[in-house]
């Protein structure tokens, strides 16, 4: 990295490196615990991620810094987009729904703890975001069916004005909420007005979304938030871009498809991508 000075130079430099390049350095870091491996602050929390290159888990090292600079800045360039379209948005004065996936925290070694990325950002929150979401005693919980019953119970006495997290979990918790309630989502939380999803389409679950919450000012706004980090927010109303983060200490290359099974793929840099052609995105 010393050597590098440029796009040309980062690109001559730095190979394209799989996962299984970077495991024999992860097993560094869990099984033998070295330190300054792959950072030079202490790696103590790992996501997992079942990939689409492989059949085993993956392990994502998820460092503090990482988690600042990136995700959570992502957080507020969403919550900032979102804003500066709806600027008579009032959610920020009620409280967050959140559902993530998995909250179960494994220990695998010294200090060294894996989890769904949705737990690792949980248990890290910073301050001012903890108060105005799901408390962490509930939105932990390990057992999916408790957790279901902790939060709808929570929910229905509090003043919900927003939504986070993956469509098909959220629409089995209100549907409980519903049931359980005997009344409509607009009547138990009349001050509702987005969701900010992401992990899956919204498109199969809209429709059935629209008839929960029959609500003109209800507004759904899309995220690309994975294991590996936090990297697109949708861009305006009405739209189904994605606006790709580019101030979030990752650096992106791009593999056009016809390089996709090449042993040496080549790189390029973002300012090489042509709008209409598909690419395999490469991040540092």
């Amino acid at each position: 990295f010393a050597r590098v000075s440029d796009e040309d130079s980062f690109r001559r430099i730095v190979p394209v490196a799989t996962y299984e390049y970077l495991r024999p350095y992860l097993d560094r870091i869990i099984v033998e615990k070295q330190k300054n491996v792959l950072w030079d602050t202490p790696v103590k929390w790992f996501a997992m991620s079942s990939g689409t290159t492989e059949e085993k888990s993956k392990y994502i090292p998820v460092t503090r810094e990482s988690l600042k600079n990136g995700n959570y800045r992502a957080g507020y360039h969403m919550l900032g987009i979102y804003a500066h379209h709806h600027p008579d948005t009032s959610f920020v004065l009620g409280k967050s729904l959140v559902l993530g996936g998995s909250q179960q925290i494994n220990r695998i070694g010294d200090g060294i703890y894996t989890a769904d990325i949705s737990a690792i950002l949980m248990k890290n929150l910073p301050a001012l975001a903890r108060r105005r979401r799901t408390p962490e005693k509930i939105a932990l919980l390990p057992d999916w069916e408790e957790k279901l019953q902790k939060l709808a119970e929570y929910a229905m006495g509090a003043d919900i004005r927003s939504l986070v997290g993956v469509p098909s979990w959220m629409l089995v918790l209100l549907k409980k909420i519903v049931n359980d309630s005997g009344c409509m989502i607009t009547e138990i939380w009349p001050n509702l007005e987005v969701f900010f999803h992401g992990g899956v389409s919204f498109i199969p679950f809209q429709e059935q979304y629209e008839k929960l919450v029959s609500s003109d000012r209800m507004r759904y706004w899309e995220t690309y938030n994975a294991s590996e980090g936090f990297f697109g927010v949708q861009f305006a109303p009405g739209s189904k871009d994605l606006l790709l983060l580019l101030d979030n200490e990752v650096y992106y290359e791009f593999i056009p498809a016809e390089q996709w099974m090449k042993e040496n793929p080549e790189a390029i840099p973002l300012s090489g991508v042509e709008t209409g052609r598909q690419y395999a995105m490469v991040i540092s």
